[in-house]
């Protein structure tokens, strides 16, 4: 069900891997990825992340970019302030951290230096904020060096000029 501008549920942000850009959905799947792989152990699944990484970026930008992916799951492993939470790679669903991953790291992108170290203070205390900053501004500059840029989402979750519009599920 396609919700209108005029309803008032449309004011909530993406619920649905459907509703995010390209760019956003590939860091929302290497997100999951990553977590699954070290919450099961499992090498397989880093893999297919970097596999992902080397297709879009290249073999040596790709280990860049990795590198901020796995540094920005490290900081988050090391200095949470609560458990990180997401939805398995390929579930349709949208969670909020994994919101708070495309909002962190478009911030960091776009140079939005006081959101992101907002938003890298809500996740992550003391000293991790510093670690978090780095690796969201390393896999941030990756993805804008490829042209992947995460859309400016506004106060309602559509990309800033439009967009598409909330899908209920």
């Amino acid at each position: 069900m396609t919700v209108s501008p005029q309803d008032p549920t449309a004011a909530f942000w993406p619920t649905s891997m459907q509703e995010l850009e390209d760019a956003e959905r590939f860091l929302v799947w290497s997100f999951r990825r990553w977590a699954l792989g070290l919450a099961r152990n499992d090498g397989g699944q880093w893999s297919l992340v970097w596999n992902g990484f080397a297709r879009r970026f290249g073999s040596r930008d790709g280990r860049a970019a990795l590198g901020g992916l796995a540094t920005l799951m490290g900081a988050l492993g090391e200095h949470a302030r609560r458990a990180v939470r997401h939805h398995q790679p390929c579930c349709p669903c949208l969670g909020a951290d994994e919101a708070w991953l495309v909002s962190f790291v478009g911030a960091c992108q776009r140079g939005e230096r006081s959101r992101a170290r907002l938003l890298a203070e809500w996740m992550v205390a003391g000293a991790g904020v510093g670690d978090l900053l780095a690796a969201g501004l390393r896999l941030a500059a990756a993805l804008d060096a490829h042209a992947m840029a995460l859309p400016a989402r506004g106060r309602d979750g559509r990309p800033a000029g439009g967009g598409a519009r909330p899908v209920l599920h």
